[in-house]
């Protein structure tokens, strides 16, 4: 698959060549006259006499930029997993297939703070979405905070759960559904009684359908409808985190319990975890309805454990190498460390440079020997070296003495 990214006035652009035929087919035309929430917006353009599927990636950052400069925790290993099931819902309703979705990290958009995804479906793709979907967890797991138990719990679980025969993400939820369930803290009782109240009643024979909650996710169990809407769930987000919203979405109920053989299951699901991954800790303790569950690696020699080294947490060399600000409102910027990544996303780059029009992850400076180079990190209102703008996600050689702007701020390269 030949891609590349365009950048034209403030929009960043994926764009990949179909092959040939795939501009007229049916796929194409439902995605460029729809917009389908957690899908890339897709237009075809004509360069040359060619069509090439140009994808909106403004602001956007793929998972693998993320991962680079944090693990990711088990809220949003969580909202991944819902984000790709509600999307593949959505989908259903336009007839688009899953074998269609890249979900390489590469081509996988989340939202830094919420991991909200944006895929991309390219018309003509004929892959398998499981193994697809089964290489990316197993990719997570080098990427999980090995400092949080419930993380690790979480991520292992869910790739277990992936190594079944003939899976579905309706597997991987169901394992959400229960890892969550055991951490109920008893507050969310009556929740699904609220919902009723609120969106209807619900039909036990079937899935409830309405246009105010179409792009809801539904689960039964006994006979009974739970669920809530993306637009609740973005609320629930802004009011009490990403595990309020996912309670929220599977309607926990306090007195509800697992069979004693689902238990059993589970047990030796978590017990067999070590054995099988020697990525893991070498031990786990998680506390569950059922009691502690300790997991012991059986090795000759400890398995140690792995460390996520936080930005916050890197001692900075002394700078070789500044930005001189040439405008007053801004200060100069010491870059005493490589990778260094500027922009105005708390927690997530090196130098926090707080102006609207700069990206949350803008720019990335490496050091390759005695030379420097700057890359545009998909930044909106781009990033220019002795007045050439760089190509989005684009790389260039920076030499001491050149002035470099970062969306419209002036510094020398010293």
């Amino acid at each position: 698959m030949n891609f590349h990214y365009k950048r034209e006035m403030k929009h960043n652009y994926l764009v990949i060549e179909p092959e040939s035929g795939q501009e007229q087919c049916y796929e194409c035309r439902m995605m460029m006259n729809n917009v389908i929430e957690g899908l890339l917006k897709l237009r075809v353009k004509q360069v040359d006499g060619h069509p090439y599927f140009y994808y909106e990636i403004t602001s956007k950052q793929p998972i693998s930029r993320i991962l680079e400069t944090r693990g990711i925790e088990q809220e949003g290993l969580a909202q991944l997993i819902l984000g790709i099931s509600s999307t593949l819902d959505r989908m259903e309703a336009y007839l688009l297939k899953d074998s269609q979705i890249l979900l390489e990290p590469d081509f996988l958009y989340v939202n830094p703070d919420t991991y909200e995804v944006s895929m991309c479906l390219v018309p003509g793709r004929d892959e398998n979405f499981p193994d697809a979907m089964r290489k990316l967890l197993q990719g997570l797991l080098g990427k999980v905070n090995h400092q949080d138990k419930e993380s690790v719990v979480l991520a292992y679980g869910l790739f277990q759960e992936c190594q079944k025969e003939n899976y579905g993400m309706e597997d991987l939820l169901n394992f959400l559904q229960k890892n969550y369930r055991q951490q109920d803290d008893g507050n969310a009782e009556g929740r699904c009684a609220e919902e009723a109240g609120e969106y209807g009643e619900t039909n036990p024979d079937n899935m409830y359908t309405s246009a105010s909650r179409t792009s809801a996710h539904m689960l039964r169990e006994d006979g009974v409808a739970y669920g809530a809407s993306a637009e609740l769930g973005k609320q629930k987000q802004k009011s009490g985190g990403v595990l309020a919203w996912i309670k929220q979405f599977f309607g926990h109920r306090k007195e509800e319990t697992l069979a004693e053989e689902e238990q059993e299951q589970w047990r030796m699901a978590f017990d067999q975890l070590p054995q099988e991954h020697p990525e893991a800790p070498a031990e786990i303790r998680h506390e569950s309805p059922y009691g502690t569950y300790t997991a012991q690696a059986i090795t000759a020699e400890p398995q140690p454990e792995p460390m996520t080294t936080l930005l916050s947490e890197r001692d900075p060399e002394p700078p070789d190498r500044r930005l001189v600000s040439l405008d007053p409102s801004v200060e100069d910027i010491a870059i005493g460390y490589y990778p260094f990544l500027i922009g105005k996303q708390e927690h997530l780059v090196d130098y926090v440079l707080n102006r609207e029009t700069v990206s949350r992850l803008h720019l990335r400076i490496d050091r390759q020997g005695d030379a420097y180079l700057m890359t545009d990190l998909n930044s909106t209102n781009g990033t220019m070296i002795q007045g050439i703008p760089l190509e989005t996600n684009g790389s260039r050689v920076v030499h001491p003495g050149e002035e470099v702007r970062i969306a419209g701020f002036s510094f020398l390269f010293q």
